[in-house]
């Protein structure tokens, strides 16, 4: 069993508010002000091995949004499941499985948190691992394939070359 606690934070400064005013007889935009934007997310985690090769985890998520004046708070949880056996291991994820949930804004908007699936292959063939992954969002169209490898030479065990292919199906 583990718990975990994560905390990430991005945010903007600078963002303009335009404002339309007439200069010699012509309409021109002036910045009237500047905002802020921040995003922040919390989440509170547990995992629970089910046997020596399955593990099960579960978070709950807490979402904040300030856009300029107007905030935003919101949660969700998520769900996931891995599977390692040998040189392998298989995962699948759940995003935001609570429907439907929602941002809700100060003014009165709300946006709706986006469905994630994730289900990706970890094949490790020392000193190469090959990686798969197919995550499918909700408020999208196409699937997200992904393909990866990594090197890691045995003798300099701190150096790793990576690479990777990240496509929308069609």
């Amino acid at each position: 069993r583990s718990l975990s606690l994560g905390y990430m934070s991005a945010g903007m400064d600078g963002f303009p508010e335009s404002q339309k005013v007439m200069v010699d007889g012509t309409e021109k935009f002036i910045a009237s002000s500047y905002h802020s934007i921040s995003h922040s997310l919390v989440k509170m985690g547990h995992s629970y091995a089910l046997s020596e090769s399955v593990t099960l985890g579960s978070a709950v998520s807490f979402y904040s949004d300030t856009i300029m004046t107007v905030t935003g708070t919101g949660y969700n949880a998520d769900l996931g499941l891995i599977y390692s056996q040998n040189r392998w291991k298989v995962s699948q994820s759940f995003q935001n499985l609570i429907r439907p949930l929602s941002l809700d804004y100060s003014n009165g908007a709300s946006m709706s948190l986006p469905f994630y699936s994730m289900t990706s292959i970890q094949v490790d063939f020392s000193p190469v691992s090959l990686y798969s992954q197919v995550k499918y969002v909700s408020h999208s169209d196409p699937l997200f394939l992904s393909l990866g490898s990594r090197y890691t030479p045995h003798f300099l065990p701190f150096l790793e070359f990576n690479a990777g292919l990240d496509r929308k199906s069609t």
